[in-house]
């Protein structure tokens, strides 16, 4: 269905108002298009708890970048927070109970989002076997528990730059 069909039965049900030249129609365009970006969300939502997540991002960040000028810094921060709470690759969550103990049970929307999610647990988690090198910060499968560096190459580089480091203040 074409979008200006799409505008028409929004018109019809009076969530969008008719507009005339005297009118912004920079500021219409706005509302048409956070109302069909709203009904897409609705309709491609699993459960009510995603569509929540879905609308919470997406008015957020639409809000952000199209009142950024009139915006005060308070409310600026305060949309900066929302996004980075959920922008992106936030998958949504319950807390069910199993045997007696609270658990978190996640859903992913995409396999994408889900091996996201992992490999950042992966490297945060300490007991974990892969970590992130000290000297070029690419991920690794460490040998040894206490493995910082992905290959001996690495480690002595940083022992250079180290020990460079330490005679330059002195």
């Amino acid at each position: 269905m074409p979008k200006y069909e799409e505008l028409k039965a929004f018109r019809k049900q009076n969530l969008i108002p008719e507009y005339n030249d005297s009118s912004s129609e920079k500021t219409m365009l706005h509302r048409e298009a956070r109302a069909l970006a709203i009904s897409r969300l609705e309709e491609s939502a699993r459960t009510e708890e995603e569509f929540a997540n879905w609308a919470f991002t997406f008015t957020t960040s639409f809000l952000y970048y199209m009142d950024y000028d009139s915006l005060d810094e308070q409310t600026k921060n305060l949309y900066r927070q929302g996004m980075s709470a959920f922008g992106g690759i936030s998958p949504t969550y319950h807390i069910s109970l199993a045997e007696n103990a609270p658990v978190i049970v996640w859903n992913f929307h995409s396999l994408l989002v889900m091996i996201q999610m992992c490999f950042s647990f992966m490297l945060t988690d300490s007991d974990c076997d892969m970590k992130l090198c000290k000297h070029c910060g690419r991920a690794f499968i460490a040998s040894r528990k206490g493995n910082e560096f992905c290959s001996p190459k690495c480690k002595n580089q940083y022992n250079v730059y180290k020990t460079r480091a330490k005679k330059k203040e002195e």
